[in-house]
């Protein structure tokens, strides 16, 4: 399986260990802070948009392998039941 499916697969799956294998020891990346995000708002549909540009330090907090995983996770466990799409979209940057 690539790299994003497999991602994915362990992301939907709740498998924390498989999405760990595809980051580093060294992984350093940076949590977005969620409750810093605006967006619509309707009885169906929560949208909520954070941008981390440049000086993100405001919007998000550093993190390692470990933690960015625990993080991506938790995303994931916000999901309602009956929930038909969740949709987060991250930038990958060196």
């Amino acid at each position: 399986m690539r790299a994003f499916p497999a991602m994915s697969a362990a992301i939907s799956n709740a498998e924390p260990a498989k999405l760990a294998r595809f980051l580093s020891p060294s992984f350093t990346g940076h949590n977005l802070d969620w409750s810093k995000g605006t967006g619509p708002e309707t009885e169906g549909l929560k949208i909520r948009r954070v941008v981390a540009a440049g000086d993100s330090r405001e919007m998000s907090a550093p993190a390692t392998a470990e933690q960015f995983v625990r993080y991506v996770m938790e995303l994931r466990s916000h999901s309602a039941p009956g929930l038909t799409a969740v949709v987060h979209i991250y930038t990958l940057t060196q």
